[in-house]
């Protein structure tokens, strides 16, 4: 009977890792993106909007290929100053989220008044795809 017992207990624990340790979508639908806003922030001054420069429906396609780790870090603020980075902000199923591409690529919920960030997974490089879609704004 305890083998039987620690058997089930071995193998909730086993599926809850795996769980915790499998990317997730963070917008599986791209049809539920109801809105897309894309910023370059140089670090330490203010964001420019590029939206009318980025071709929003390729980021909207490429959004629902995003994966994060489920498991959660603490919000670490913002990096050194110094360092471009890109901000897509997205209104996904009444969630605000954003999701910062170029150096550290996350994602967190912004009405979260503690935000937890997931940092993305590099699979099938989608962070990177964004960024090119960014940087090619930023050229025109």
């Amino acid at each position: 009977m305890k083998r039987r017992i620690t058997a089930v207990v071995a193998a909730i624990l086993v599926c809850c890792a795996v769980y915790l340790l499998m990317p997730y979508a963070p917008m599986p639908d791209a049809k539920e993106i109801a809105q897309v806003q894309v910023f370059c922030v140089y670090i330490g001054d203010t964001a420019v909007d590029i939206t009318d420069k980025v071709d929003t429906d390729a980021v909207r396609e490429l959004l629902p290929q995003v994966r994060a780790r489920r498991f959660p870090n603490r919000w670490h603020g913002m990096r050194e100053s110094g360092e471009y980075l890109y901000e897509i902000q997205v209104l996904y199923g009444g969630k605000e989220l954003c999701l910062n591409i170029g150096g550290e690529n996350y994602v967190y919920e912004v009405s979260d008044p503690a935000p937890r960030i997931h940092y993305l997974s590099e699979r099938e490089g989608v962070p990177d795809k964004l960024i090119a879609l960014c940087e090619d704004a930023m050229e025109q």
